[in-house]
């Protein structure tokens, strides 16, 4: 208490000293009534304050011991209940999983109803009614992942609907029948091999398609397909077009045209050689070329047909001015030994090959 607080304590006493003196005298009290109060009252408080500050002070000093707290009792201990090779149907029809685990499990207190009369099958049956939803959304052949889905939902404590009992799993372990893993290996197999037959089928048929529907569509089509894979060597294909002709018409299933060696049979064989190429070598391919192009019927003396075919051969086969008038004047000469005159002539005439 400080010099403030004493100060005020002894007004205090004074007013009250003063207060019984007033009521005394007002009533008509006896002196030895309301002076004995009044002295009390003045020095009551000075007497008693300081042996009160002192046993407030001891109590202070006396460190207060909180009482403990009330722990609660300890859970039990929980037992084991071991489950083996229960069959939990899996998403795929007609296969089954193999599960085995050990199930942990400890009796809640107060538990509703009478104690149940096997507490580890209650705890079991839990389980495995969670481990049968998760497995039948699992793939029969994806054993190891099911696996740990359900050692991760089983490994979390739970009570059952009754309220009897807690539990969980531990060494959860799944598996497959050794002769359904085997049948499974042996299906994937063929799917995969029967998707590459497919794809390969599918290739073929569309290369089928390809060949007969667009190359081998007709001969000039196919003509078209070789140049364009052979661009440097076009003076072969002419000589190739007899058995182009023999292809297009076997792709299509129908009779080959008439051989050109057969129409142009006034062609005379004693002449094969009077096409000869730039070294003077004879050149039976130029000749034979030179007889497929000639797809007139026999006997047309000048005919536009055979003017356009004669011509057509010559600047197909010699694209520069010169080899033209050099194989113009050859083919000129085969026409002339076999009675074709006319048309020899204008051969010379249109690309400047000299007489023979």
């Amino acid at each position: 208490m400080n010099r403030d607080q004493v100060t005020a304590m002894r007004v205090a006493s004074a007013f009250g000293a003063a207060l019984w003196a007033v009521v005394g005298v007002r009533y008509g009290w006896p002196l030895w009534v309301w002076l004995p109060l009044g002295v009390v009252t003045l020095i009551g408080p000075s007497v008693v304050l300081p042996f009160a500050l002192l046993r407030l002070r001891t109590s202070k000093e006396v460190p207060i011991v909180p009482p403990e707290p009330v722990r609660p009792e300890p859970a039990p201990e929980p037992e084991q209940h071991a489950v083996t090779g229960i069959r939990l149907r899996s998403a795929e029809p007609d296969y089954s999983f193999l599960f085995s685990a050990t199930v942990h499990w400890r009796p809640l207190p107060d538990a509703p109803g009478l104690p149940h009369a096997h507490p580890a099958g209650l705890a079991a049956d839990v389980l495995l009614e969670q481990a049968g939803k998760i497995a039948a959304t699992a793939v029969a052949g994806d054993t190891e992942l099911a696996r740990h889905r359900l050692a991760a939902a089983l490994g979390v404590v739970r009570a059952d609907p009754s309220g009897r009992v807690e539990t969980w799993a531990v060494d959860v372990r799944l598996s497959l029948p050794t002769a359904d893993a085997d049948r499974l290996h042996r299906l994937a197999e063929v799917r995969k091999e029967q998707e590459v037959w497919e794809r390969e089928r599918d290739y073929e048929r569309k290369k089928r398609a390809y060949l007969g529907e667009d190359v081998l569509k007709n001969p000039g089509s196919a003509v078209v397909w070789w140049l364009a894979r052979n661009e440097d060597r076009m003076p072969e294909v002419v000589g190739s077009i007899d058995d182009l002709r023999k292809l297009t018409a076997a792709a299509h299933d129908t009779r080959p045209p008439e051989e050109p060696a057969a129409r142009w049979s006034f062609i005379n064989p004693a002449h094969l050689g009077d096409l000869r190429d730039a070294d003077g070598a004879q050149q039976p391919t130029l000749f034979r070329a030179f007889q497929h192009e000639m797809s007139v019927e026999p006997g047309t003396n000048g005919g536009g047909d055979i003017e356009q075919q004669v011509f057509s051969f010559i600047e197909v086969t010699s694209p520069e001015d010169a080899e033209r008038a050099r194989l113009g004047g050859q083919v000129a000469r085969v026409l002339e030994d076999n009675g074709q005159h006319e048309l020899a002539t204008k051969v010379r005439d249109r690309y400047g090959a000299e007489s023979a």
